[in-house]
């Protein structure tokens, strides 16, 4: 059974890009494991940290003719594929196509001058892959858990290809594991300028909210000692005594009523939310 979660994203959209900058993804393995022609660590972990790239006129070509390239591929294997975003864990990707019995994943390359020509066509001949190729094909098919993957390389220019079929390397895998794990406390643990500035307003902030809500509580309850009765009201304050019904102690009537009803059948989805907290010292 399939461990990872497709999540409905379109690709290029702002969701898909918080996505991304939240998840280790596979078109940024190559450069976590030192093999990528592309982008350095330093990039990545400003992508991470909300830092948006610019599309160079390779990446909005490639974007521009990958669907005539699905398609071509689609018709020469007989087999439909549709682009995805799935997760496992901490790690996505986004994937240029997977089949219908999800088995076999697509990734596509449109060089974008003399694609012929290029070392990823060359290497293809041989039947082989670039090391950055490489490390994001395994990074899909770690997270897909599909049993193949075909690099297909398009010419959008005279409409001709290339594919590699890629078999999963779980050794390579853990490769990726140790990489990430290496790599990602430089994104969770911060000193640059940005950080430091929105960390210093935000423990200023609090230290006044601290203060306001110590004076808040005291002149509560010097306002609750000066009550009389149950009411008492003046100079622009009311302080009413109210009561409120108990709660049901709901683990308590399903520990003696409810005992063999499954209770996740009646939970409600998840929620998600930031909690912002002053670090204790020493961490």
């Amino acid at each position: 059974m399939k461990t990872y979660v497709e999540i409905p994203l379109e690709q290029g959209s702002p969701e898909w890009l918080d996505f991304r900058r939240r998840h280790r993804m596979a078109s940024e393995t190559p450069a976590i494991l030192g093999v990528s022609p592309y982008a350095t660590l330093t990039q990545v972990r400003d992508s991470k940290r909300g830092v948006v790239g610019v599309q160079t006129e390779a990446m909005r070509f490639g974007v521009t003719h990958e669907p005539k390239a699905r398609e071509l591929y689609s018709t020469i294997f007989n087999e439909p594929m549709r682009p995805v975003v799935i997760k496992s864990g901490d790690y996505g990707a986004s994937l240029d196509g997977i089949s219908i019995d999800e088995q076999t994943i697509l990734e596509i390359k449109c060089p974008f001058r003399s694609p012929q020509d290029s070392a990823r066509w060359i290497e293809a001949k041989n039947n082989s892959t670039l090391p950055h190729d490489y490390a994001q094909i395994q990074h899909q098919l770690m997270v897909s858990e599909a049993l193949k993957a075909h690099l297909f390389i398009f010419d959008a220019f005279k409409l001709e290809h290339i594919h590699v079929e890629v078999l999963p390397d779980p050794a390579f895998w853990e490769k990726i594991h140790s990489a990430w794990e290496e790599f990602w406390p430089q994104i969770t643990q911060r000193d640059d300028e940005a950080w430091v500035l929105a960390s210093n307003v935000y423990l200023q902030a609090k230290q006044k909210a601290d203060l306001a809500a110590k004076e808040l509580e005291t002149a509560k309850k010097d306002l609750l000692r000066l009550t009389t009765q149950d009411y008492t009201c003046g100079a622009g304050v009311e302080v009413r005594r109210t009561t409120r019904r108990g709660l049901v102690d709901w683990p308590k009537v399903q520990a003696i009523y409810l005992e063999q009803v499954d209770l996740e059948l009646y939970r409600k989805p998840d929620s998600v939310f930031f909690e912002v907290k002053q670090l204790k010292k020493g961490k």
